[in-house]
């Protein structure tokens, strides 16, 4: 657990240093515009939506430490190649250094849709369900200390050496995480329990099993409601902060800063929680704070705006990690070891294409309405999961085999 754990905080330092030190780079080394900076994003985002097509080999695969090894070292090589072939490219054609870098981008976000797939699959078979709570609150603490302390540590080496060092520094964290995955145990690929017959009986099996078990699918339409109207709050939220609430970058920087620090707590007690409440009763606990505080935010143009941000801030980011981590554990539970891999991937498929939705939703209302009432909105649609939370906190039948 320990190796694995370790791992995944290093691979979590690179992931924030690509998101940071790849825009940069692009500008600096192939005179890419902020716009087309920008688009490094949705080229690094957009294989998540494919992710539903690696479940069936992932859960007949006895490999998955190999391809999520595999997964690591071939985005140290991507990134190496970037900072080798794209001054060059940059130097003599400005186009051809934007298109590599592109190209290379969207390799890269394809293996680490590999590796979220291949981890997520690996972890029910190394740990004992007793165990997968606390496992998947310490990656949710990895994850939140990679949020905090990952873009600050990324601009300053940036700031310091430049974007070239930053990216072989990104490099050098995946091989170290790939490196010391090489140290854990391949898991046997667990024995199927229903054969689909047809390629697309594969692909639609983890949707068949969310739908057909009622705790699993609640907890689902929580996560991605949650998701959708953060979405849409969050592709507004410097726009807001700075716009109609008047707030200096330096003022809204803090506040976004305490959702960091509160990510961190949460992660930090979500094991006890879970420990006395079970996952089902976390998970309700959770979302108790999280859809009251998220009204706090339009509620913060009436008044008071930097006080309201800041406990939106400290009580939604803990309670969320709360909501995710127990998430995971109900998806893990509630999924037989045959399906884990195809159920998180069509999971995961939905968030990736909730998320830039969401953000198009919210530019449209922003648009034809106010900012304002986007972000209103967005904070209706999360609290529209409070039926399937009311569904959780309920007993419920044993779950139906999907057919």
């Amino acid at each position: 657990m320990t190796v694995l754990v370790t791992s995944r905080m290093i691979g979590q330092f690179g992931d924030r240093f690509t998101l940071l030190a790849l825009p940069m780079f692009a500008i600096s080394a192939a005179g890419a515009t902020a716009a087309e900076a920008a688009l490094l994003f949705t080229a690094y985002a957009l294989p998540g939506a494919a992710a539903v097509l690696l479940g069936p080999h992932f859960d007949r695969s006895g490999r998955l430490r190999s391809w999520c090894v595999a997964a690591d070292l071939g985005r140290c090589g991507l990134l190496l190649v970037l900072v080798t072939l794209v001054p060059q490219a940059g130097s003599t054609a400005s186009t051809a250094g934007w298109l590599l870098i592109l190209v290379l981008t969207f390799l890269s976000g394809c293996l680490a849709v590999v590796f979220d797939v291949g981890l997520q699959s690996y972890l029910p078979r190394a740990v004992h369900t007793d165990h997968l709570s606390h496992a998947n609150s310490w990656f949710a603490r990895v994850q939140a200390v990679a949020d905090v302390a990952g873009p600050p540590a990324a601009g300053a080496l940036i700031g310091l050496t430049g974007s070239v060092t930053a990216i072989a520094v990104d490099a050098a964290t995946f091989a170290a995480s790939g490196v010391l995955l090489l140290l854990l145990r391949e898991q046997p690929a667990p024995a199927t329990s229903s054969p689909s017959t047809t390629r697309m009986d594969q692909w639609t099996a983890g949707i068949r099993h969310v739908l057909a078990d009622p705790i699993l699918k609640s907890a689902t339409t929580v996560m991605l409601l949650l998701n959708l109207g953060g979405a849409m709050i969050g592709a507004l939220w410097v726009v807001y902060a700075t716009g109609p609430l008047n707030l200096s970058p330096a003022t809204v920087g803090t506040v976004t800063a305490i959702g960091g620090l509160s990510a961190l707590a949460g992660s930090i007690i979500v094991g006890r929680l879970t420990d006395r409440l079970g996952p089902r009763g976390s998970l309700v606990l959770g979302f108790t704070v999280v859809a009251p505080t998220l009204f706090l935010i339009p509620a913060a143009s009436l008044g008071v705006p930097v006080l309201l941000l800041a406990i939106y801030q400290l009580l939604f980011s803990a309670s969320a990690v709360v909501v995710a981590v127990n998430v995971a554990t109900i998806r893990q539970l509630n999924t037989p070891p045959d399906r884990q891999a195809r159920v998180f991937s069509v999971i995961r498929s939905a968030q990736d294409i909730i998320l830039p939705a969401g953000g198009a939703i919210a530019a449209a209302i922003a648009a034809i309405a106010s900012t304002q009432v986007a972000v209103l909105t967005g904070a209706i649609v999360a609290a529209a999961a409070i039926p399937a939370v009311i569904r959780i906190a309920q007993p419920s039948p044993e779950p139906v085999e999907p057919r």
